[in-house]
């Protein structure tokens, strides 16, 4: 009876396209036989464990006895990133594929902006619960530009806070009107006042890029900063 096995995984080490390679932009890829028509590549222990054998493989000496079985298998989950494949080898097939936003997300814009007055919604996490959001399928994510918060999130991590006024109502600016909204209520209040008197810009990621509300960074900054 086996009582152990022990998975070795070599990512992104490939031995040929799969079948739905077009859908990503992938035909002709081929990790292995690039790198061995390109390199030197002395692997003697996988050759021996049937590496070369492998149907579909044309680099590389095949072994007339080979020390392991060998073989290649088309994964069934969809999309393409190694997180679904080795889920899949443990048992779990991903469907559907994850969402991803190839032009939605671009570093520059966070660069520019962040930390500062702009927060990000995005879609969340299946793991994460409805409860941390009221329900909603995205959470917004910011970065303060402010000395304290960005000390604290340093310390602890990041943190899961709501704003700091009561849906609807007037936004604070300052300890003095928070205390006077929620008194009783929280037990703590960092005396201090904010640098700005507008909120922070909303931006919705998915496929575009959409402004929820217009705040301190202007609409044409943000654009000017996507061309």
């Amino acid at each position: 009876m086996v009582d152990r096995v022990i998975i070795m995984v070599l990512d992104g080490f490939g031995v040929g396209e799969a079948p739905d390679a077009n859908k990503y932009g992938d035909e002709g890829s081929n990790t292995l036989a690039g790198i061995y028509n390109n390199a030197s590549l002395n692997i003697p222990n996988m050759a021996n464990l049937g590496l070369y054998n492998i149907d579909g493989v044309k680099v590389g000496e095949k072994q007339e006895k080979t020390i392991g079985a060998y073989g290649k298998a088309q994964e069934q989950a969809d999309g393409k990133n190694s997180p679904v494949g080795h889920w899949e080898m443990s048992g779990y097939i991903k469907h559907p594929a994850f969402t991803t936003y190839p032009n939605a997300f671009p570093k520059k814009l966070i660069d520019e902006f962040m930390p500062g007055m702009i927060t990000l919604v995005l879609k969340k996490k299946s793991i994460l619960s409805d409860d941390f959001t009221a329900g909603y399928d995205t959470i917004g994510i910011r970065i303060p530009d402010d000395p304290f918060v960005l000390k604290l999130l340093k310390e602890v991590g990041p943190m899961l806070v709501t704003s700091a006024n009561i849906s609807g109502q007037e936004t604070l600016l300052n300890d003095q009107e928070v205390y006077k909204q929620f008194k009783g209520k929280i037990k703590m209040i960092v005396k201090g006042k904010c640098k700005n008197t507008r909120a922070s810009t909303v931006i919705k990621v998915d496929e575009d890029v959409t402004i929820l509300r217009q705040g301190c960074i202007q609409e044409e900054e943000i654009r000017e900063v996507l061309k």
